[in-house]
């Protein structure tokens, strides 16, 4: 799945020729089920990651994603210390939601996003500093409101 060969994204090589629209929601409840990305270049629906079925310390199978049709959600992951595996996604067409990730520090995987049609929501983050959040927030074009509390203090 996601094969090893094709265009650079994210320092990997991913094969994105065969990605196609996935339709409804994804649900990324394990580190195995982050593989079933690697075939979607956009989801109509909504993408929840959050680890209730076993730890996650990779996005590297979201490679292909360039579009989200509904909210993007990352929560409560302890093992994950970057979004590196996501540098296609340009489009979230609900709330970006990242909150509750302990080991989360770097954020430089989402740079190619532009576009927030809803809130963001991005908190309780132990280490991922406000100021990197600042300077992210202020390169998106952003539809709803913002919040971004009890992060880190750098």
């Amino acid at each position: 799945t996601g094969g090893e060969s094709g265009s650079t994204t994210g320092g990997s090589m991913w094969d994105c020729s065969s990605a196609t629209v996935c339709e409804g929601d994804k649900n990324i409840l394990r580190g195995s089920d982050m593989d079933s990305m690697a075939e979607c270049s956009s989801v109509t629906g909504t993408v929840l990651v959050n680890p209730i079925m076993g730890a996650i310390t990779s996005t590297e199978g979201m490679g292909c994603l360039t579009e989200v049709g509904e909210d993007f959600n990352f929560s409560d992951i302890d093992m994950l210390t970057n979004l590196d595996g996501i540098t296609a996604l340009t489009i979230i067409g609900g709330d970006l939601k990242i909150w509750g990730n302990d080991t989360l520090s770097d954020i430089s995987g989402l740079s190619a996003l532009t576009t927030v049609t809803g809130d963001v929501e991005i908190e309780s983050n132990d280490m991922l500093c406000q100021s990197v959040i600042d300077a992210f927030i202020a390169g998106l074009s952003i539809g709803g409101s913002v919040d971004t509390e009890d992060n880190a203090g750098c």
